[in-house]
């Protein structure tokens, strides 16, 4: 009955809400703006909403003709539109636990460390199916799974039960800003986890759970994500869609995108997307299936031997030396005709702006640094064709009439030759 009534007050303080957002343009360079890879700024928006939960936005998914799907550190999902006019309407919903009661203003028991005790920071998003959406907590260690997307217009908050608690517990540590911090759902039934890096860490741990229907977890998988050279830390994961926009069917399909964040004082906070192949990742994760009570990691006993490891490889950064950069928190991935959008949303930790931008990264998806061969031109001479990769086991035009002038004046040789000896009746043993 106490949960009953807990489950009432929190429908009656935490219901779906719909609110005022405004979207104003801003600029973050001047000048060209590419950055590498050929990314290219397309445009930048300021977003304030008259609503008192409105901010301390974390990760984004794209949720096709549905817009944008955000959560915050105060325990809201946050529904916007893809790319907000000057004015629109925006929606939020509660997230709650598994018996319904809001996590809002909730702090896990008395006699925990300072600043760790509250359970609503939400940093993650992966959506799976609309019915299979996880979102990850940090300080508390866990992921939940919510049954449905927030629509802003139940009369419930989402419901979600608690997975992987005593795994992400052992792997990314205990304590203040330390936990869960990116998800990508790599397929219906593979999630990948990502940790937050402690400073100075040269790389970070992660897991891959199969997932059963229900949401039970089946076989997870460890592996440790490269963060060498400076200290970024994984800020968000998004998975990078085929170029037809659909999504995965099954395991290697899609590479992963890595959003990267630092923060240096005097500074400012330097941004930059790197890219996982697919290949990597599951070279990385192969032969390393853990079993729950043998679960090793940072703060859980000692470090699994022969952990595979990936290396993101950067596709740009953006400077506070070049750029009017945010800590930015949220990255989606989107393939449209031109090329992969890429957006990415800023926490404001109530205080400071929430910005969205968006920047595309033109096909052929060139990584920084790669050079761009010559790119022939259609017939009209308007924009470069896109040119596919050729497949290893093709072979060039030129390398084809090569091969067959080749084996036709052998083809010839022989003929002659075997003339010859047919003419002198000399037939070698063993030969026809």
């Amino acid at each position: 009955s106490q949960h009953k009534g807990s489950q009432a007050f929190g429908f009656l303080l935490h219901m779906p809400a719909r609110f005022e957002l405004r979207a104003s343009p801003v600029s973050l360079c001047e000048g060209d703006c590419r950055l590498g890879g050929g990314v290219r700024f397309v445009r930048c928006a300021r977003l304030a909403g008259n609503a008192s939960f409105f901010g301390g936005l974390s990760s984004l998914a794209h949720l096709g003709g549905d817009g944008l799907l955000a959560v915050s550190d105060r325990g809201w999902a946050v529904r916007l539109p893809d790319w907000p006019p000057e004015t629109s309407i925006a929606t939020a919903e509660p997230l709650a636990d598994e018996f319904g009661v809001p996590l809002a203003g909730r702090h896990l028991p008395a006699g925990s460390a300072a600043d760790a005790t509250r359970i609503t920071d939400a940093e993650g998003i992966a959506v799976a199916t609309p019915d299979a959406v996880f979102i990850s907590f940090e300080r508390v260690q866990m992921v939940r799974r919510y049954t449905a997307l927030p629509a802003g217009r139940g009369a419930a908050p989402l419901v979600g039960a608690p997975l992987l608690h005593a795994r992400l517990s052992a792997l990314c540590g205990a304590g203040n800003n330390l936990g869960t911090e990116a998800l990508a759902s790599l397929n219906a039934t593979h999630l990948l986890a990502v940790c937050e890096a402690r400073a100075g860490d040269a790389s970070t741990s992660a897991l891959v759970a199969e997932l059963a229907g229900g949401g039970e977890v089946r076989r997870v998988w460890q592996l440790r994500v490269a963060l060498r050279g400076s200290p970024f830390r994984v800020a968000d994961a998004a998975l990078l869609p085929s170029r037809g926009g659909a999504g995965a069917a099954a395991v290697g399909r899609e590479d992963l995108l890595l959003l990267l964040a630092r923060y240096e004082p005097g500074v400012g906070n330097t941004l930059r997307v790197a890219r996982v192949r697919r290949r990597e990742l599951e070279r990385a994760a192969a032969g390393t299936l853990l079993e729950p009570p043998r679960l090793a990691g940072r703060g859980g006993g000692e470090e699994s031997a022969g952990v595979g490891e990936v290396e993101p490889e950067e596709v740009f950064t953006l400077s506070p030396r070049l750029h009017a950069t945010e800590n930015f928190e949220g990255l989606a991935a989107v393939a449209s005709s031109d090329g992969m959008r890429l957006l990415l949303l800023s926490d404001n930790d109530y205080r400071r702006r929430t910005i969205l931008l968006e920047l595309l990264w033109p096909w052929p998806l060139r990584a920084a640094g790669e050079t761009a061969a010559a790119t022939p031109r259609s017939a009209e001479g308007g924009a470069p064709m896109i040119v596919e990769p050729r497949a290893p086991t093709d072979l060039p035009l030129t390398g084809f009439v090569g091969a067959a002038s080749a084996a036709f004046l052998v083809a010839a040789v022989w003929l002659l030759r075997r003339g010859r000896r047919s003419k002198q009746g000399a037939t070698p043993t063993g030969l026809v």
